[in-house]
């Protein structure tokens, strides 16, 4: 009997994997890919600035005019800022992208003083063959700020 019952317990098994079923999945990879050119851009400059020690805040516009300093911290403006224009040799723009501020950094290591400069954006160009973008800065300098360089950088992106 017991020789019946391995019997009947092997025949169930085979009879199990004979019915299986087998399902497959065909799984599709895919990536977009696009290449940007460089786009010719101008520095954003405003130059030397000189301030008593121990200065208060203020803000420098692009006409280099110096705007809240009630106190009389500035004592050398830079005059006029060299604003960024950038040329972009097509006229089918469909939309670009600057970011509201970029912050600059002091080059000491032992530096934590920032400056921020807010970006403005102008259009002009012809529309048509030329499209240029003149990225307009207002620089503002905190409190004690310290003798440094300072530097930043953002991106520009523009899709068309």
């Amino acid at each position: 009997m017991r020789k019946y019952f391995l019997l009947s317990v092997a025949a169930l098994m085979i009879s199990g994997t004979a019915n299986a079923t087998t399902d497959y999945a065909e799984v599709t990879a895919k990536a977009t890919i696009e290449v940007a050119s460089q786009i010719s851009c101008g520095n954003i400059d405003f130059g030397t600035i000189v301030v008593k020690q121990g200065n208060e805040a203020f803000d420098i516009d692009l006409n280099g005019d110096v705007v809240d300093d009630e106190a009389g911290d500035v004592i050398k403006s830079p005059g006029r800022v060299a604003s960024a224009t950038c040329h972009i040799a097509t006229g089918n723009i469909v939309s670009y992208e600057v970011p509201g501020s970029v912050t600059l950094y002091g080059k000491k290591s032992n530096n934590s003083k920032t400056l921020a400069v807010s970006l403005g954006i102008q259009e002009g160009g012809d529309g048509v063959s030329i499209y240029d973008l003149v990225i307009e800065p207002d620089l503002t300098v905190p409190a004690d700020i310290v003798s440094d360089e300072y530097e930043g950088a953002f991106t520009l992106t523009v899709t068309y």
